[in-house]
């Protein structure tokens, strides 16, 4: 029997939908990473007018992204032994796992679909999932 995997995911956690023959198992990936806050930090010139010193939003930049990349290496671990995988969610998410999975030379299952849909239920994702594999 094959295995099908559903993935919904936003950049803050991911749903992972496994049907192995006729059961559901649902597992739960929360990347880490936190959102685009406002920096704080720095120092104000005594002087008037003067330099000023400032945080360094490079730095939680690059954080961030090295927490999405290990977030996306953890699901794409969950994915290696499935035959085909949909993949739906809001926002960008989907595609930046997309383009990680097409990076490895190692993962062969099938793509069948990358779709958007916004914030689900667990109920409304298997919903999905079943419906775009009828025969799973």
């Amino acid at each position: 029997m094959k295995t099908i995997i559903g993935v919904w995911l936003d950049h803050e956690k991911a749903v992972l939908i496994t049907f192995p023959k006729n059961d559901c198992h649902i597992e739960h990936i929360i990347s880490g990473a936190e959102r685009c806050t406002r920096m704080v930090g720095g120092s104000r010139s005594k002087v008037a007018y003067g330099p000023m010193d400032i945080a360094d939003e490079h730095k939680a930049e690059r954080r961030r992204h090295a927490k999405l990349n290990h977030y996306y290496d953890e699901i794409i671990d969950k994915l290696i032994n499935a035959e085909k995988i949909l993949i739906f969610g809001p926002g960008s998410a989907k595609l930046e796992l997309e383009k990680e999975m097409k990076k490895l030379a190692k993962f062969h299952p099938e793509i069948v679909k990358i779709m958007t849909a916004s914030k689900m239920t667990e109920r409304q994702m298997i919903a999905m999932v079943r419906e775009n594999f009828p025969n799973g």
